[in-house]
């Protein structure tokens, strides 16, 4: 019989090991904070956040064949890959990308998210576009320089080079303005957002609507 056969036996077990739209709707529910606050790194906008994110999710949303060991990694390179296209379409210093639009049946209320803005945060956010994207790319989410030359699409001395500018200018508002209030950056970065309570049973409740 089929059913009794070794190998058809291993690939029900390695189809149990993949994750499902379910289990990554999961992990966006509980992690949603951290993913929103990534997205804002990267894009130093609210509203490319908000459209990072929905990209992420649609993307992992319709993978098929990832394991759910490595789903954290791939929902953050989800994130990562989608805020270097929308930035690309703002900024003549990254490599243009075409950013299919796709239009979700989740809607996010970012209005309602909480976010401490800390020097460090605004440091950051007020750092160049490519200089912050491989900022948070290398130094935040330790990607290597190889890494992100490749998801750049720039050699790796252009990555390094934008790296040790960004740390510089980093180190120099530490030394200048070691409160920095967030002067010069979009004000709409320095709104407060509202608290909000995560469903960590499995959905994203409140989140998205």
């Amino acid at each position: 019989m089929r059913s009794s056969c070794p190998k058809y036996r291993i690939s029900r077990n390695y189809a149990d090991c993949y994750a499902t739209a379910g289990e990554f709707q999961r992990l966006f529910a509980i992690e949603m904070r951290d993913f929103y606050h990534l997205a804002l790194l990267l894009t130093a906008d609210c509203e490319q956040a908000e459209q990072c994110i929905i990209l992420a999710m649609n993307d992992c949303f319709s993978s098929s064949a990832v394991f759910q060991e490595w789903m954290r990694i791939w929902a953050r390179r989800a994130v990562i890959r989608n805020a270097i296209q929308l930035v690309a379409n703002h900024d003549s210093e990254l490599p243009a990308a075409k950013v299919e639009r796709r239009d979700s049946q989740f809607g996010l209320s970012i209005d309602k998210f909480p976010m401490e803005v800390l020097s460090n945060t605004l440091m950051v956010l007020s750092l160049p576009p490519f200089e912050r994207i491989v900022f948070v790319i290398c130094s935040v989410e330790h990607y290597c320089i190889q890494d992100c030359a490749m998801l750049l699409c720039k050699s790796p001395r252009d990555v390094r080079e934008a790296l040790a500018r960004a740390r510089d200018q980093i180190a120099n508002c530490n030394m200048q303005q070691p409160n920095i209030a967030g002067d010069g950056l979009p004000e709409v970065i320095s709104k407060s957002f509202r608290e909000v309570t995560v469903d960590r049973e499995g959905l994203c409740g409140t989140l998205l609507e």
